[in-house]
């Protein structure tokens, strides 16, 4: 793998690592995790962290009642364990990893959490349930040490995604593998390890570290699963550690790292590095507002908006056309959908932009009716939409420019390019898009109490930094049957 060179690292004030061959760039992250301060976290940071936090529990507790997580839920419930750690809108506890295993699957089983487009992740989905495990587990975390925790674990599975990107098999899935780090990371700084035991703890991490994308493409509820797994193997690695268990040393750059096995060898260490302590990839994380693929966001809000600036009857269209970069056209393009389960639908980019036309929205209850028992309507002007690949699209992993045309039966033509769908970074509404999302997600899966709670909820987690311990956050989202 070449070497960038020597890359300067902020973590704190004064407090430097230099990234070279004399100082492996898997201690420059074990400092930056050890020594980075609440103080680094800029205003816009520190908002993201937040939002997403409600973001993520919300998709959570509106996945209560997806049937694959009652087997998950039945396993946990078998094992017993110590009541330490919450599992999301049950009146179960469980063992920090059985919490972190239940949860993380809750945050992406819909399909409706967040993504940082350019690292391809689901940034939070495994780091937040680990997190929350091991902060309840420890006892009182206080809410600035939690926000600096999650903005860590948060940054380093999207500079990860961002640095082995373009090296990477079609095949992996970046958001399990990648987030197995994140959380390590977050796990580490929970659990007060030191610099030397951070590391250990990552290279633990790296020896649980897998995700693929089969599951996705066969509808099995892997693919969710994954991400518990992540957010369990970062408690476990992280627990490991601390008793003084080791692990790989050179897991990002040695010969057999996640460089060389992962990413072809090309780890790019200035995209991992650059900014580190001063830039937290956790302030670019896009806002999903529609519970399917990140790359079907813009190609559905190209075609509502088209249906909300002019009078189109779905009936009177002979032809949809979506163009797309390469990849979003090869992985999502595809026409098949009768007999897909709710998981194939999600990444069927004909179908969802048909479900969207038809009913003016693509909600969490047509995904569920549509994966049950079809739609005559929608099927029929699936079978009319193509994905074409944008001539423009190079760039490996690309997502964006999306243009969706509508052609009707008399010719008219209806033309609308997305360069950024609502809830991307730049969308002055985001906060109120999010905090809409979770009302939502409550009414969709949540008991009356949280419901009923929902203010208390958010008016804690966006004042988190001033809670002593997380306790008083868990304690507002109990369940009636907790209490």
């Amino acid at each position: 793998m070449g070497s960038a060179g020597s890359i300067l690292i902020q973590t704190s004030g004064s407090r430097h690592a230099s990234c070279s061959r004399g100082h492996p760039m898997e201690r420059a992250l074990a400092e930056h995790i050890a020594h980075a301060r609440y103080e680094a976290l800029d205003a816009s940071v520190i908002e993201s962290t937040k939002s997403f936090i409600l973001d993520t529990l919300g998709v959570s507790l509106a996945g209560l009642c997806m049937p694959g997580i009652q087997p998950l839920l039945a396993y946990v419930l078998q094992q017993g364990g110590r009541g330490e750690s919450t599992i999301l809108g049950h009146r179960a506890r469980g063992t920090a990893e059985q919490a972190a295993l239940i949860n993380g699957a809750l945050a992406h089983v819909l399909d409706y959490d967040e993504t940082h487009v350019a690292a391809n992740v689901h940034a939070n989905a495994a780091v937040f349930p680990a997190a929350l495990a091991v902060a309840e587990q420890q006892g009182q975390v206080s809410g600035r040490e939690f926000l600096v925790a999650i903005a860590l674990g948060v940054d380093l599975t999207c500079r990860l995604g961002i640095a082995c990107r373009q090296g990477m098999s079609e095949g992996w899935w970046p958001t399990s593998l990648f987030g197995a780090f994140g959380a390590a990371a977050a796990t580490a700084r929970l659990l007060g390890l030191d610099v030397d035991r951070i590391r250990q703890t990552l290279g633990i991490a790296y020896a649980q570290a897998t995700g693929n994308r089969q599951a996705m493409l066969d509808g099995g509820d892997a693919k969710y699963l994954q991400c518990g797994l992540a957010a369990r193997s970062a408690v476990t690695a992280g627990h490991f550690a601390r008793m003084g268990f080791t692990g790989a040393t050179h897991f990002l750059s040695g010969p057999f790292g996640l460089s060389a096995l992962y990413a072809g060898g090309a780890l790019r260490e200035a995209a991992l590095f650059e900014g580190l302590g001063r830039r937290f990839l956790g302030a670019e994380l896009t806002c999903k507002l529609y519970p399917c693929c990140s790359a079907a966001q813009a190609p559905l809000h190209a075609a509502l908006e088209l249906m909300r600036d002019h009078p189109i009857d779905a009936r009177s269209l002979a032809e949809i056309r979506v163009q797309a970069p390469r990849e979003v056209a090869e992985q999502l393009g595809r026409p098949d959908q009768e007999g897909s389960t709710r998981i194939q639908l999600q990444v069927n980019l004909p179908y969802l932009v048909a479900a969207a036309v038809v009913r003016g929205r693509l909600s969490l209850q047509d995904l569920e009716e549509d994966a049950l028992h079809g739609s005559p309507e929608v099927l029929w002007l699936a079978k009319r939409v193509t994905v074409e690949a944008a001539s423009t699209s190079s760039l490996r992993g690309a997502e964006l420019p999306v243009t969706v045309e509508f052609i009707a039966r008399d010719g008219t033509r209806w033309q609308r390019t997305v360069d950024a769908p609502a809830g991307a970074p730049s969308y002055m509404g985001r906060r109120e898009q999010i905090l809409d999302k979770f009302r939502s997600c409550l009414g969709h899966g949540g008991d009356e109490t949280l419901r009923a709670r929902s203010g208390l909820i958010i008016e804690r987690l966006f004042h988190l930094e001033s809670l002593d311990s997380m306790d008083r956050l868990t304690e507002a989202f109990r369940t009636r049957s907790e209490e």
